[in-house]
């Protein structure tokens, strides 16, 4: 009966350090996928608190809907590198600000490998970025629709500030970029000290 007492604080030893092991830095953690649903089929119902509740490199997938809850504001990444994208596109999978904010901040030093992908994001207001604001950080935006968004001063759809975004696929159309304050302008996009990348952009009629 020793012997085997012995045996079984043999293993319940093995099988802590087999659990500390996998809690080391630098060991992979197999990221999550959390599903984000407006009609209520996910995780979430809304945008904010999945990516507030997601870690490094996890993906957040939104289903199609319109989004417009308070929490769906504002959307600050904190610094994760993390891939939000719409399970169907843009023209299905909406940011709807309703002038009460703008839709995202990313100004905790986000690299290419922080991913914004398929939504579009209208009738957001800010005093900079009615759409987006971009500081500090170069997130890779795609496949995106910035419409009728607006900003006091400057950046009507993505306001930028020594920050290096890649912009690729995005249609900028119809936002305003301020007349009044320091740097304003910028209809579609505003770039302070920043060096973005911009491909296969279109602007419409940004003012």
């Amino acid at each position: 009966m020793r012997h085997r007492a012995c045996l079984c604080t043999s293993h319940q030893l093995l099988l802590f350090l087999l659990l500390s092991v996998s809690l080391l830095p630098g060991i992979p953690v197999q990221a999550t996928v959390i599903h984000v649903d407006v009609n209520g089929g996910g995780d979430y119902t809304t945008i904010g608190p999945a990516v507030s509740a997601a870690v490094e490199g996890d993906t957040v997938l939104v289903a199609p809907g319109v989004y417009r809850d308070l929490s769906d504001y504002n959307i600050d990444f904190q610094g994760k590198n993390l891939t939000l994208a719409s399970e169907t596109g843009p023209a299905t999978t909406i940011i709807d600000c309703e002038l009460f904010d703008r839709a995202f901040v990313l100004q905790s030093g986000e690299d290419a490998s922080c991913v914004i992908e398929g939504f579009t994001i209208r009738i957001g207001h800010a005093l900079r970025g009615g759409g987006m604001y971009i500081e500090n950080s170069s997130p890779t935006l795609r496949d995106l629709v910035f419409s009728r968004n607006e900003a006091e001063e400057a950046g009507g759809g993505v306001y930028c500030y020594e920050a290096s975004p890649e912009i690729t696929n995005v249609h900028f159309e119809f936002n305003f970029g301020g007349f009044t304050g320091y740097g304003h302008g910028g209809g579609g996009v505003h770039c302070n000290r920043s060096s973005p990348s911009i491909k296969d952009v279109i602007f419409t009629q940004n003012t």
